[in-house]
């Protein structure tokens, strides 16, 4: 946690600005808007914490091509504050309605947003926490985003399983020099193809 409070971010807007870097480090030329997709529990948000996130909502972090990056004490503080703005208990209440009455999420299959960034908070499995080493997460990937980020913390490590529907190293490559940059150690536990279960 000591980088979120160098950085003035959460895990979650931390990861968000370094894809957004990474982005502009693979694709220089590209002028297209940035956009990461970030879980919110809304339930969580109005102080029922022990929901097994079962109103999980999204808030959307933009970042333009004209706004400067390098500086990413500034770029997390405006990440943030993007994130502060919509993660408001009124449009918790909001979102929340709009499940209990039945309105239709999004279509699975219309793009939303560049990366999907999820962290459900920090955990403890309690005398286990020494003995875990990684966590190995399984999910699937849809047409919502183009890759997907999942945030884990047990005691004092994170571990960030990086999902993506191309076999391309390059971006993922450019991520893990945007974390070096930044002066933020990692270790690379594994990579490898996802691949479905053999469930009949």
């Amino acid at each position: 946690m000591q980088y979120c409070r160098e950085f003035d971010g959460t895990p979650n807007v931390i990861v968000s600005v370094m894809l957004a870097k990474a982005a502009r480090r693979s694709d220089p030329s590209c002028e297209k808007p940035f956009t990461a997709m970030v879980c919110v529990n809304h339930k969580a948000l109005l102080g029922n914490h022990d929901n097994y996130r079962c109103f999980v909502g999204s808030a959307f972090l933009d970042f333009p091509r004209n706004r400067n990056l390098d500086n990413v004490h500034k770029a997390c503080t405006v990440a943030r504050g993007q994130l502060m703005l919509q993660a408001q208990p009124e449009n918790s209440l909001w979102e929340i309605r709009q499940m209990k009455q039945g309105v239709p999420p999004p279509s699975p299959d219309i793009p939303q947003a560049s990366v999907c960034v999820s962290y459900p908070g920090s955990r403890s499995f309690g005398p286990l926490d020494p003995w875990i080493d990684e966590f190995y997460i399984m999910t699937s990937l849809s047409k919502i985003t183009d890759i997907l980020c999942e945030i884990t913390c047990v005691g004092r490590s994170f571990f960030l399983a990086f999902m993506q529907p191309f076999s391309s190293p390059d971006y993922f490559r450019c991520f893990l020099e945007e974390l070096a940059l930044a002066g933020i150690q990692y270790e690379l536990l594994r990579s490898e193809p996802l691949r479905l279960c053999n469930i009949g």
